[in-house]
């Protein structure tokens, strides 16, 4: 269960060549998501954490830009095993998510790591970032295509219109972190009705998404997010294999959508 959060948070982009193919925004201002996340090992089948994301409208010189938020821990009880705290920060302008600056300060058991990382003009990356107790280094990259965060992606990609994809339809997308650009290509499996525990049954878009570059992901399974079949594209539900077992992260409350969760049938 190493670096939760952050497997998490990449179990959410159901990634997509969305730059240039926007619809309409899935979401706003004072939007809050909060998942659980269950572990399944053998006899175990128990939920470990939760993690919540939040998403503010801020202004500055330059004009309004969104803050997103994402907090995950373990609770209580299994903190004695295995203590998870992470925080996550993104800052983007909503027209296009572009991002400005990406912050996460990660605890999951002995694993630390800190990041900021800033999206400078001429497609520059500047990342600094420490693991433990070393000291802070220094990456610059220079991209070709537009890159993201990984929260200003998740908010991204819920722009995506998926109601025009073909069945087996695949792209690319790539993101920053630790100083490291990671390539991952997602496919569009189809629609199909899916039972979220204690939400109800829904209309679902479901993704596979795999890696093709950098060493994200332990394995060669995909992982499976199934969003909300109308205009807001909530991710509902995502499943993943991990080393030893799996993990599921369902949502179980949300405020403040942009639109009628449409999707639900019971």
């Amino acid at each position: 269960m190493k670096r939760l959060l952050s497997l998490i948070v990449i179990l959410l982009l159901n990634v997509e060549g969305f730059a240039q193919k926007e619809s309409l925004q899935a979401f706003g201002p004072g939007e809050r998501l909060r998942y659980l996340l269950r572990y399944q090992w053998a006899s175990i089948n128990t939920d470990v954490g939760d993690v919540v994301f939040t998403i503010d409208q801020m202004k500055d010189s330059s004009g309004l830009y969104y803050v997103a938020k994402a907090n995950g821990r373990s609770f209580k009880f299994y903190d004695i095993f295995f203590k998870v705290r992470d925080y996550y920060e993104s800052r983007f302008y909503p027209e296009g998510v572009v991002p400005l600056y990406f912050y996460r300060d990660v605890l999951e058991g002995k694993y630390k790591m800190k990041n900021h990382i800033y999206f400078l003009k001429d497609n520059r990356i500047k990342a600094s970032f420490k693991k433990r107790e070393a000291p802070y280094r220094d990456t610059l990259h220079k991209v070709q295509t537009k890159t993201y965060d990984l929260l200003s992606l998740i908010y991204a990609i819920r722009n995506e219109n998926f109601s025009t994809k073909s069945l087996g339809e695949a792209s690319k997308a790539s993101f920053a972190l630790d100083g490291k650009l990671y390539t991952i290509k997602y496919t569009y499996s189809g629609r199909e009705v899916k039972k979220v525990i204690g939400l109800g049954v829904f209309n679902t878009y479901k993704i596979e998404v795999a890696a093709l570059s950098g060493n994200v992901f332990k394995g060669s399974e995909n992982i499976v997010i199934w969003l909300s079949a109308d205009e807001n594209r909530v991710p509902l539900q995502i499943e993943t294999p991990i080393q030893v077992g799996d993990i599921m992260a369902r949502l179980t409350e949300f405020s403040n959508l942009k639109y009628p969760l449409k999707s639900k049938i019971k």
